[in-house]
């Protein structure tokens, strides 16, 4: 008989420091799942959004969490991020900002009128794609205010214009394509 024949469940050295590779991936790859699935069942993030009346060198300089005035909190697994918020000619203010609702697993961008620290309207859906969006930065324009948000899931940046404070928001225009960007901000420069 031949070797191979003689000895069929004999492993090379390279095998077997393969299945060895192979058997601490696994643990591996199983240990990061337990962990995972802890971290959801044990904790939970809550974000939300705190008006801050002052300068931002205020903010800058060592203000404390306690110092703003936070907006209602949101029930399960549902928060709002990135807030923008434009002054409106009554006094009131426009947020626009990020809306996770963690069934969904994405976010869309609502928008909502506030008085002080009380919704005047609800949370109502500006913009609503079929991938993430986030990080509504507002743009002033000579009729009023576009936004741009986070869409790099869409490979793109594009303008949004809300119609009015109801929403929705319209498409203006791709400004970036084909660049997946993330939190774009645009400024005007040297006119």
């Amino acid at each position: 008989p031949t070797a191979v024949e003689a000895h069929p469940l004999r492993l090379s050295e390279t095998s077997r420091r393969g299945n060895v590779a192979a058997i601490h991936l696994l643990t591996a790859l199983v240990a990061r799942a337990a962990t995972n699935l802890v971290r959801r069942v044990l904790y939970r993030q809550d974000w939300n959004i705190g008006l801050v009346r002052r300068p931002i060198r205020d903010v800058l300089s060592g203000m404390q969490a306690h110092d703003a005035e936070w907006l209602p909190v949101r029930a399960g697994d549902n928060f709002l991020a990135d807030p923008f918020g434009v002054e409106l000619p009554n006094g009131n203010l426009l947020l626009l900002a990020e809306e996770f609702v963690g069934a969904r697993t994405r976010g869309r961008i609502v928008a909502a009128t506030i008085d002080g620290t009380r919704f005047v309207t609800p949370p109502r859906p500006a913009l609503e794609p079929d991938s993430h969006v986030s990080y509504p930065y507002p743009i002033a324009d000579a009729d009023g205010w576009v936004f741009a948000p986070e869409a790099s899931a869409a490979n793109e940046v594009a303008l949004y214009r809300l119609a009015s404070e109801a929403g929705p928001a319209e498409r203006i225009a791709a400004t970036l394509s084909g660049f997946p960007a993330a939190d774009p901000t645009i400024i005007e420069h040297e006119g």
